[in-house]
Order: C-alpha cells, then structure tokens, then sequence
C-alpha cells in the first residue's frame, strides 16, 4: 500500500562520525537521510544493497574490490553511489545524504572491517 511520510522524520541516532535519521522501514526496503561529519568505520553490509544520494556537502567513497585494491571516489551534490551487499567500503568528508537500503537495513548486518 502507498503511503505518505511527512517530516518530521524519526529520531536522530549518533553513530560517531555519522548521524542517521530513519525516515522508513518497510521490510523491503530502508529509507534514512545520513549526515557525515569526518571518517566512518570501514564496514561491509552483509545483506543489503545500499545507493547513497549526496544531497549537501562533498566527501569521499574508498571501496575495496575483490583483490583488496582500493579505490577513492570523490563525489558531490547530486552524484549517487551505489554499494553492493559484501563490498568492504569507508566514507569521509563532511556530507549528507539519502540512503536507500534493500532489503530493509538492520544495523546488526553490518560489518566493521
């Protein structure tokens, strides 16, 4: 069934570098806006794919391959990365963002590296 979240969203958790504001949890999916002020933990997500939407600020993406190989992504206002579930990956800068999880995220299938 549609439905209409109107702002205020849900209560704003600090995570350290990162503070999340759940906005919804379907089952399917997971909708939260994220705002990063230095460097996240490197982490995996085990089950979900995850497209984070920058929406103010500008920051950084290093995201390990399957070798182990890093890669640094810069990424700005409007550019959207997209993780997929098992991939090692840490972000930095000062930032917010839209994340869209599916299936619906669960801080318990997240990893730290």
């Amino acid at each position: 069934m549609a439905e209409l979240i109107r702002a205020p969203y849900g209560q704003k958790v600090d995570r350290g570098s990162i503070k999340v504001t759940e906005m919804l949890n379907s089952g399917n999916m997971s909708v939260a806006i994220v705002e990063l002020d230095g460097t996240n933990d490197k982490v995996k997500n085990t089950i979900c794919d995850v497209v984070y939407i920058v929406i103010e600020g500008n920051g950084y993406f290093k995201i390990s391959d399957e070798n182990g190989e890093d890669q640094m992504f810069e990424v700005g206002v409007g550019d959207l990365m997209h993780i997929p579930h098992g991939t090692i990956y840490q972000n930095s800068g000062k930032m917010k963002m839209l994340a869209i999880d599916t299936p619906e995220f669960d801080i318990n299938q997240v990893v730290k590296v």
